[in-house]
This record gives C-alpha cells, structure tokens and sequence, in this order.
C-alpha cells in the first residue's frame, strides 16, 4: 500500500502539494529546485501517488552526520506509520554513508506540547533526543524563533 522512493524531477508539483498540505509555510518553486540538486528527496507514495516526503543531507561541516530539514506527510494518511517509513529510508542512507546519527532542528513553534503543530511527541516517540538550542533560528511571520535541536542516534 504505501511504498518509499528516490523523487523524479516530475514530481515538484506533488512535492508542493505535499509541502502546502503539511507546512504553514511551504517552499516556493525557486526552493524546491535548489533542493533537488543540492539534498536528497524521498517520496511516500500511497499506489503510486505522493502522500509525503523527507528532505535531508549529508552535513559537510561539523561532526558527520545527516541532517532532516523537512519530513511530512498529508493528514489524511498521518498515524498510519508513514512517517516512520521516512525516517528509517533516512537511516539507511546514513548507515550505507557509515553514519549512525541524524539530526534535526526544529522552529520553536513546532515545539509547543498541547498545539497542533507541536511534534515533540512524535519525535521522542522515535528515539529523538534534545540536544540543544539555536537562539534565534529562524523567522516566521515577522518574528524570530528560536530553533530547537534534537539527535536519533541508532
């Protein structure tokens, strides 16, 4: 039923679909092609058809490790495990690159328990761990957040 693949250069218009679906704020066009010659792409796919995706990289600087930048999957197939389907492709990429860590940074708003957007949950469910914190990560809608980091080491 739902399987995992490399992405196609056809598939930006599902990527987007995707992104919108899962992402207050999804990635414009001129993003996503920098993402595809620069990161690696997997696809969910439900028969087929794109239900989510995971963007990560090989980190070039630093401790080696991988780093997730984005991983969603549209709400009508959420707590189906299709995300953790995601997550262990990311892990085989790491372990095929030697690697047993990846690592993740989360925009605050994204780590407030009891709001829908919190996934904090989800991320100790599958053995991430807090790490750390980047003072003011990123900016979203006119205010800077902070960032918060998180590891799974395997």
């Amino acid at each position: 039923m739902f399987a995992i693949r490399d992405v196609k250069p056809d598939d930006l218009v599902h990527l987007r679909d995707c992104d919108i679906k899962c992402f207050d704020y999804g990635w414009d066009d001129e993003e996503w092609s920098h993402v595809f010659k620069t990161h690696v792409v997997r696809i969910a796919h439900c028969y087929g058809t794109p239900i989510g995706f995971v963007v990560f990289v090989l980190m070039a600087e630093g401790p080696p490790a991988v780093q997730i930048l984005k991983l969603g999957v549209k709400p009508n197939f959420r707590r189906r495990r299709v995300s953790l389907m995601l997550l262990r492709a990311v892990m085989g990429f790491a372990m095929s690159a030697g690697l047993h860590e990846i690592e993740s940074v989360v925009p605050e708003m994204m780590c407030r328990p009891g709001e829908p957007r919190d996934i904090t949950g989800w991320l100790a469910k599958v053995g991430f761990k807090g790490t750390g914190v980047i003072r003011n990560y990123i900016q979203n809608m006119g205010t800077v957040e902070d960032g918060y980091k998180f590891q799974l080491r395997f």
